[in-house]
């Protein structure tokens, strides 16, 4: 987390937990200095000298949240798609300012932002490094390639084929991104397109992976809902396969364990991006009809994700926050319905 002043301070509480199972200091602390985390403090340690103290005293303090795939332009209304496509730069940087703000103050200190129009997430990135407003460490790819018309073209970077791929990589780079996002499949957010089919080549992604590892070793992204797609992207040498559907091409889906032990001997991460299950543990009243009849049909959905993680693929948790229905300052839900639905362990 970035903020604009820097004090030395001792955060108390009941217990302090480390970030791994029975990893807990019970009536701990945790010593912050110049904006960083010094040390936790055990009972009997002294407190630095000059150190503001805060207690907590109903409280439990944890390492700050990661949320691994969210889309900070986007407004997660039921109008996102035509707020995205719609609304001017000016309110766009401004929606992503609030988004940015409300992951902080749910415990989010970093983030991925995974893609929206052109480079503007680079500006909010920028903006939180060099302290002119707060919010938690960005990692931004700019827009998601994509092809003519695929999915979320209305961010502006579409390409098609081996060498416009290419190009469009080393621009990207060439403006700073940290990673890149490509839409190896189609996605249901934007009309027109198909999540069930693939939307590159297994030659047009190694492209992108060959080109992204070349310009500073920088990893990339793929949206992926199509077991085709999920295929060509693994093949490719892509890092994180993003939310990892299993869609049949037809109907239904089509898990295929051997393609989840590629992954394991591959080291590729699955982003799961589990925002709109949060609709699961949610009254029916909060709810839309699309939202009741998605609930329905999860049970499949979660068998398979439970059958990759058990599988031994690497994991990450996120959000998806920013498409409609999946806001920002409910990232703590997803994590525990995450554990919850794929009964991880905490």
């Amino acid at each position: 987390m970035t903020t604009m002043t820097m004090k030395s301070i001792v955060l108390r509480a009941p217990r302090v937990w480390l970030g791994e199972i029975g990893s807990s200091v019970e009536s701990g602390a945790v010593a912050i200095s110049g904006g960083r985390v010094e040390s936790v403090l055990r009972p009997g340690d002294p407190v630095p000298a000059g150190a503001t103290v805060v207690d907590y005293p109903d409280c439990t303090i944890l390492p700050g949240l990661v949320d691994a795939h969210v889309h900070l332009l986007f407004s997660a209304l039921d109008t996102a798609l035509a707020d995205a496509i719609h609304d001017s730069d000016q309110t766009l940087i401004l929606r992503g300012v609030a988004n940015a703000q409300d992951e902080l103050r749910c415990g989010v200190t970093t983030l991925r932002d995974c893609g929206g129009r052109g480079l503007l997430s680079l500006s909010l990135r920028d903006s939180v490094n060099a302290g002119i407003i707060s919010g938690p460490r960005i990692l931004a790819s700019g827009a998601p390639i994509t092809t003519t018309g695929g999915h979320l073209h209305f961010c502006d970077l579409e390409a098609d084929g081996v060498d416009e791929v290419v190009k469009t990589t080393r621009r990207l780079c060439k403006a700073g991104v940290d990673f890149i996002k490509v839409m190896a499949t189609g996605g249901g957010m934007t009309p027109g397109t198909n999540p069930r089919a693939p939307q590159y080549t297994t030659e047009e992604l190694t492209a992108i992976v060959s080109e992204a590892r070349r310009l500073g070793g920088r990893r990339v992204a793929a949206h992926c809902h199509a077991t085709e797609g999920i295929v060509r992207a693994v093949d490719a040498g892509i890092t994180t396969i993003e939310h990892c559907s299993w869609l049949h091409e037809k109907d239904g889906r089509d898990f295929r364990l051997e393609v989840v032990q590629r992954m394991v001997e591959r080291g590729t991460y699955v982003v799961l991006t589990m925002g709109s299950e949060r609709a699961a543990v949610k009254p029916e009243s909060e709810l839309t009809e699309a939202q009741r009849a998605a609930v329905k049909g999860w049970g499949e959905h979660l068998e398979l994700q439970r059958r990759t993680v058990r599988g031994g693929v690497r994991f990450v948790a996120a959000s998806d926050a920013g498409v409609a229905r999946t806001f920002f300052r409910e990232y703590p839900l997803t994590l525990e319905v995450m554990a919850l639905l794929l009964e991880i362990p905490i």
